[in-house]
């Protein structure tokens, strides 16, 4: 497989490097873009050791980051049943081994299989679980909890076995997350970022909540993304009034004033961050069915921004359905566009 070479179908697309931030080729893709094709949707993508894996309606599978082994990749998991595999959730690595949170609701589960495949093993079970982390000690994971039934959770538990421990409770909307060695981080769809000790201790409320949901309204499932580099938390934030701009914000992770670093007249879901630049993906623009909304085809994209905000928004890619990521590492980024069948994609930046 050849590296992503890009359509550029925007007059605005010049070339860029990361020692000059110019607006990177732009457009659809091209078929030797492609890594893998699947025939489920996919939900969420991670990256390590040179390989992408991911999680889907079906299953979990993965695919060299070069393309080597041919278009389809390896599949590491499959379902069992023609029911859905994952209605929801995140997917990391680390220690040889995937980790993932299938969100289903109410029978979910947490589950690993070694990178190199064999049998899965179930961690946990539990309702809806959605955000995932590993470090050499724990595996972490978020609970969802509703905007009508605040049981959302963060929970962390040995990796060598052992007995969950709930670090946080009473949570709504709780989607992915992020760790560091102190602390595990979260935002949800309130706009809210709130941080608890690995340890154990008391909720910290980084950002309060910036949004208000519109009466008669419940949410039960949307995107957020949230990533960390620096000391700093990005996070996409989408007004639940399907009217407003949506933010792409970051605040450090001792709290503090918030900074919007974009605003946009889409809908963010994934958001990645390398040495210069925040990246994310968006599902179209904003519409007055609000997060709820299924996504238009072809209106999607990925774009970036540099961190500290001082230059305009760039597009990477355009014309996706439901794009889910990004992932970057390296100077490429990749993704995956279907509402059904998907394609994952790499571009060099």
């Amino acid at each position: 497989m050849k590296h992503a070479l890009w359509i550029a179908a925007l007059a605005a697309c010049t070339t860029s490097s990361h020692d000059e931030p110019q607006p990177p080729p732009c457009g659809a893709p091209s078929p030797t873009d492609q890594l893998a094709q699947t025939q489920n949707q996919i939900l969420a993508l991670a990256i390590a050791n040179g390989e992408i894996y991911w999680l889907d309606m079906g299953g979990i599978g993965k695919v060299s980051t070069d393309g080597a082994g041919g278009a389809g990749g390896t599949e590491l998991v499959q379902a069992t049943s023609d029911a859905a595999f994952a209605l929801g959730g995140f997917i990391t690595t680390g220690a040889g081994n995937v980790y993932w949170a299938d969100g289903n609701f109410p029978a979910g589960s947490v589950d690993r299989v070694a990178a190199s495949g064999g049998a899965s093993v179930q961690i946990a079970a539990t309702d809806e679980p959605i955000g995932i982390a590993v470090d050499d000690t724990n595996i972490y994971w978020s609970t969802f909890g509703s905007s009508a039934n605040p049981v959302g959770t963060i929970v962390k538990q040995p990796i060598a076995g052992g007995a969950p421990v709930v670090l946080a409770s009473n949570l709504a909307t709780v989607g992915p997350i992020a760790i560091d060695d102190s602390s595990v981080y979260w935002s949800d769809l309130f706009g809210a970022v709130s941080s608890v000790p690995i340890a154990g201790g008391a909720v910290r409320t980084l950002v309060p909540a910036q949004f208000t949901l519109p009466p008669a309204t419940i949410l039960d499932g949307s995107p957020v993304g949230i990533a960390l580099a620096d000391g700093r938390l990005y996070w996409t934030a989408t007004p639940l009034d399907g009217k407003s701009p949506s933010t792409i914000r970051s605040v450090a992770i001792s709290g503090g004033t918030a900074t919007t670093i974009a605003t946009l007249d889409t809908q963010p879901t994934g958001i990645a961050v390398d040495d210069t630049f925040v990246y994310w993906a968006e599902v179209g623009p904003i519409t007055s069915g609000g997060l709820g909304t299924p996504p238009v085809v072809n209106q999607g994209s990925i774009r970036r921004m540099a961190r500290d905000g001082t230059a305009a928004a760039q597009i990477v890619s355009s014309g996706a359905t439901y794009p889910v990521g990004p992932v970057v590492e390296d100077n490429a980024l990749y993704y995956s566009t279907g509402s059904a069948a998907t394609t994952l994609y790499r571009v060099v930046l």
